[in-house]
């Protein structure tokens, strides 16, 4: 999705701390006070090794009202880089959460950012991987007092738990290639990611009697990759 406009919100990003196992993993997260969930994309769950859990299926909402269901989560102790503040997050597990943010390159030296600012994401004006959604379950909670407004057609600065977090409209003369893409949090092929996966699950759970009946060898993994080649 796509709009030429003179001005584009800058979208928050933190980087937060993972202890799990004796390993720490820093991870950079978007935050996002509109999504009801909170999220991990499947390859850092996996690299961080922490055990998926199941619950009954969940139905999530999108743009156009579409949805898509999701029935594998786990929980995350997460703290900042800056104190000793610690928070735990649910995470619902996601092929993708979003493309890079932001979008384009932002000419940072030219925001007048306060030297002293201790920012949550210190290179957020740097296209970037995201590795989690930070969503409204636990974003009120990381949200502190103090804001400051950098000026006319410049994002603000908002005071939170993990450090200063850079939001809001901003002219796009900031952007280091005047960059029209809008975006809008989960990446444009999302859903055709997620049906695939239902429907891959779907012939695995018709399949599973007769698997049994037969007394097949073949594990779960081993059918999905037949199906999708």
């Amino acid at each position: 999705m796509s709009a030429i406009t003179a001005n584009q919100a800058v979208l928050s990003t933190a980087l937060v701390k993972v202890n799990y196992s004796g390993n720490i993993y820093t991870l950079r997260a978007i935050l996002v006070s509109d999504s009801q969930f909170s999220f991990i994309t499947e390859r850092v769950q996996g690299l961080i090794g922490c055990p998926k859990r199941q619950n009954n299926y969940q139905s999530v909402f999108g743009l156009g009202n579409t949805s898509f269901n999701l029935t594998e989560h786990c929980s995350l102790e997460l703290s900042s880089l800056h104190s000793d503040f610690t928070f735990t997050a649910k995470c619902y597990i996601l092929p993708q959460i979003t493309d890079h943010i932001p979008q384009a390159s932002i000419r940072v030296q030219d925001l007048g950012i306060p030297t002293h600012i201790k920012l949550a994401d210190p290179q957020f004006y740097l296209p970037d991987e995201i590795d989690l959604l930070l969503g409204a379950d636990v974003f009120w909670n990381l949200i502190g007092p103090n804001r400051l407004n950098l000026g006319p057609q410049r994002p603000i600065l908002q005071e939170t738990h993990l450090g200063w977090i850079v939001a809001g409209p901003m002219s796009i003369n900031y952007y280091e290639n005047n960059s029209n893409k809008i975006s809008c949090n989960f990446s444009r092929d999302i859903r055709e990611q997620l049906t695939k996966f239902w429907e891959i699950e779907e012939v695995l759970r018709d399949l599973k009697p007769v698997l049994l009946f037969f007394g097949t060898p073949l594990s779960e993994d081993y059918l999905k990759e037949r199906i999708l080649n």
